[in-house]
């Protein structure tokens, strides 16, 4: 018999598998996560405390070319094999399988390219996705912003307690920080569950970081 091997995140995935989910033990693995991560910034802050740093770059910085030779084929062949292997044999399977009555069939329609531009379902899920991209991407950019500008640029008063906050999220897999986000607001006396809202405000808590980071670097 095998022994199955997991990974914390792996074994977050499998039990919510599980009908019902086992979301108490997603719980306890998520805060293990998060756990972690606060131990292994507070170490970061300590052994960076009192040190800056400087990004290399504009006019008076010239890079230096390494010449590959003849190993530049053997190079652009191993880079071509990832590509392949990562981008275009996923694409060019996900295309098969849109023109296909069924999976690994052989046979290819037009059947369901129509049924996307003729199904009202699929044009109200289109139109509901593209308006929380918008919103979510630019709230969390201006947020992201001022926060970073607030960590960054100012002496205010908490403000690494800030940082912490807005990276926290990024330790946690994205199905137990949305269990989170779905309980948390199912206490709260507004309707967001169940709406769009809901979605928008997870996606904010979850990559308001990026824009933070990003900015903070610059």
């Amino acid at each position: 018999m095998t022994k199955e091997i997991y990974m914390v995140t792996t074994r977050i995935y499998t039990e919510l598998q599980h009908f019902p989910p086992n979301f108490g033990i997603v719980a306890i693995l998520a805060i293990y996560l998060m756990v972690l991560s606060a131990i292994a910034s507070l170490l970061q802050g300590w052994a960076l405390k009192g040190r800056s740093f400087v990004t290399v770059t504009g006019k008076g910085f010239r890079p230096r070319i390494i010449s590959l030779a003849s190993g530049r084929y053997v190079v652009a062949a191993m880079i071509w094999l990832y590509l392949v292997l990562t981008v275009v044999g996923p694409v060019t399977i996900i295309t098969a399988a849109a023109f296909s009555p069924f999976t690994w069939s052989g046979k290819f329609t037009w059947a369901n390219i129509i049924f996307l531009w003729t199904s009202e379902d699929v044009r109200s899920t289109l139109w509901n996705s593209v308006v929380i991209t918008i919103i979510a991407a630019t709230a969390t950019t201006v947020l992201g912003f001022v926060a970073s500008w607030i960590t960054v640029r100012t002496r205010m008063a908490g403000r690494e307690i800030l940082q912490f906050v807005v990276l926290l999220p990024m330790s946690i897999p994205s199905l137990a920080f949305a269990l989170g986000v779905s309980f948390f607001w199912l206490w709260m006396p507004w309707s967001v569950y169940g709406t769009i809202w809901i979605i928008i405000i997870g996606l904010i808590g979850r990559y308001l970081s990026i824009p933070c980071e990003r900015s903070a670097a610059a």
